[in-house]
């Protein structure tokens, strides 16, 4: 017996995420995300990532599941109730199990934190080449560290500590729960960069089949870049950085799918434009070389030929390190097009997720209130 689906039936049920609700979008971009790691080679050559995926997909059906369900989903601050525990077992002593409320949301929550913690523990092992050690999660990161050193573990680290103090600690969680869903969802994005990181290495062991790319706009975002709908996680970032020649952010050219005025950068002496470097594979640049491996290339997503064009500049990294890297800038300039709140406020998070400075995200929402006075307002609250 497996675990396999049989075929679709009629009665099939499915929960439709509404994906314009905050938050779906995202989870539904994490699968999207597993789903490209699932169908690459390096993947599929692994049995040990495959089987870790199909935990880490848990992952996302537990969150799922503690976001939509009928109770909105609150971190808890305060010890367990012991009335509602032994009301929910008073209910399956009667043979009853209720599917919504409080206590599932936590409930499903809780499934995520575990299996985000058993996901990164097996994780490091089939990054380092160890499925079948016993090396503790320590001893990994002593081997994982220097090959991906980019590579950040935080979120991953405490819930990894929170749920040992779950299993191993007499009081378990009573009193509180610490973890935060924000928390939650920063780990799944750490995993996500871990198994991409590991991925792009296979897929390019001589480390010379990747090219550098400087956004500036909503691509700053991870979630925007690395959409469904775009390069579905193959983008990996690298550092912040800044322009060397003088640009300056405007909104000039109007964007179809976005229906408003996106962003662009202009020559102009004394300023300068702060982004984002990411790393992407070669092949993914030119829609030929995409297409041969049915992708979306990273030109057709810019407009490239049409409202863009690509360009190489020069930018400097945090560090002081001047590099060149690939950019897209608008062909045919237009003036009196105008930018919305809901578009700045992509590229203002984006920034901020990388933690590019408060004075530069000030100058870009005061560049966007310029642009269009009347979300002045909505956008100085970003």
């Amino acid at each position: 017996m497996t675990e396999s689906d049989p075929a679709p039936a009629h009665n099939d049920v499915f929960l439709r995420l509404d994906l314009g609700v905050p938050g779906n979008q995202k989870l539904a971009d994490y699968g999207a995300r597993i789903l490209n790691l699932l169908q690459c080679l390096e993947t599929q050559q692994n049995h040990f990532l495959l089987a870790t995926l199909d935990d880490f997909l848990g992952v996302l059906y537990a969150l799922i599941f503690a976001k939509c369900n009928d109770r909105a989903f609150k971190d808890r601050n305060g010890p367990i109730e012991v009335k509602t525990v032994v009301k929910r077992a008073e209910h399956v002593a009667e043979g009853k199990v209720r599917t919504s409320g409080n206590w599932l949301t936590g409930f499903h929550f809780n499934s995520a934190l575990f299996r985000i913690a058993a996901t990164y523990h097996r994780g490091l092992k089939v990054v380092c080449g160890k499925g079948t050690s016993d090396l503790q999660k320590g001893e990994l990161l002593t081997i994982v560290e220097p090959t991906f050193p980019s590579w950040q573990h935080k979120e991953l680290d405490k819930i990894h500590k929170e749920v040992n103090q779950l299993k191993h600690d007499g009081e378990g969680l009573f009193q509180t729960r610490t973890v935060t869903w924000k928390e939650a969802e920063s780990a799944v994005e750490e995993l996500l960069e871990l198994f991409e990181i590991w991925r792009n290495t296979n897929a390019n062991p001589q480390g010379n089949h990747m090219a550098l790319v400087f956004q500036y706009g909503s691509n700053c975002l991870d979630s925007e870049i690395n959409g469904k709908n775009r390069l579905c996680g193959d983008a990996r970032f690298v550092d912040i950085a800044e322009t060397v020649e003088d640009f300056e952010l405007t909104f000039d050219v109007q964007s179809i799918g976005r229906g408003c005025a996106a962003s662009d950068i202009v020559r102009k002496p004394g300023g300068k434009v702060w982004g984002v470097l990411y790393e992407v594979p070669d092949f993914l640049i030119d829609r030929k070389t995409a297409k041969e491996r049915g992708r979306k290339s990273f030109d057709e997503i810019e407009g490239e030929g049409t409202n863009y064009k690509r360009e190489t500049i020069k930018v400097c990294r945090a560090n002081g390190k001047i590099v060149s890297a690939l950019t897209y800038t608008v062909k045919c300039p237009k003036a009196g097009l105008r930018t919305t709140t809901d578009y700045v406020r992509l590229i203002v998070h984006g920034l901020r997720e990388h933690k590019i400075s408060d004075e530069y995200v000030a100058k870009v929402k005061a560049i966007a209130a310029a642009n269009n006075p009347g979300i002045g307002p909505a956008v100085e609250k970003l």
